[in-house]
């Protein structure tokens, strides 16, 4: 059966296109892709401005969430809705930017009810990381009430996520731009996302 990806080949020079696939990568459970999202990693991968793709051709993206169509492991039916993201996906293995993907089981994870495709790959492995973060920072003793944290970047994938991802919906300081001016994110109120400090 044939099905439709991002591909991307460096034969004879470097090109991206959206390609007619026959073949899928290893795996024991078959997907059908509903959501991926672009990952900055994936943007670098598709512009070829960074050595990300280790293995050609390759189908870009590394986030995917969608529907199993066919398993040879009794924990994954027919059905079941699953997300996907990491595991090397569009660096040296085919990626979610595809119409359908086979994946290891044990890459898998099955959709909470209170997620909808769409809303996992749109959190991604962004969302994931900044989850990890925040798990992190609560382990080594940061509490809600400690005050505004300083975040690297929270205008990117990680930073950006985090902000949500943080306890009790604390605030944040990006101390990316710091000359001139300092962006303030606060989530958890009625104000813009970002704002100015002089």
């Amino acid at each position: 059966m044939s099905y439709r990806g991002l591909l991307l080949d460096n034969t004879p020079e470097f090109s991206a296109r959206v390609a007619e696939l026959d073949t899928l990568p290893e795996g024991d459970v078959e997907l059908r892709v509903e959501y991926s999202t672009l990952n900055y990693k994936d943007a670098l991968a598709i512009c070829n401005k960074s050595p990300i793709v280790r293995s050609w051709p390759m189908v870009a993206g590394i986030d995917t969430a969608g529907v199993v169509e066919h398993s040879t492991h009794p924990g994954f039916q027919p059905g079941d809705a699953v997300i996907l993201n990491g595991w090397g996906l569009g660096e040296t293995r085919w990626g979610g930017l595809c119409q359908r993907t086979l994946a290891p089981v044990d890459w898998l994870v099955k959709l909470p009810d209170t997620l909808s495709p769409r809303d996992a790959a749109s959190i991604g492995t962004a969302g994931y990381t900044a989850a990890m973060c925040a798990q992190a920072l609560e382990r080594h003793g940061l509490a809600p009430g400690d005050g505004p944290l300083l975040v690297t970047g929270a205008s990117g994938g990680v930073g950006g996520a985090g902000d949500r991802t943080l306890p009790g919906g604390r605030e944040s300081i990006d101390a990316a731009p710091l000359i001139p001016h300092l962006t303030a994110t606060k989530p958890a109120s009625g104000v813009s996302r970002q704002q100015r400090l002089g």
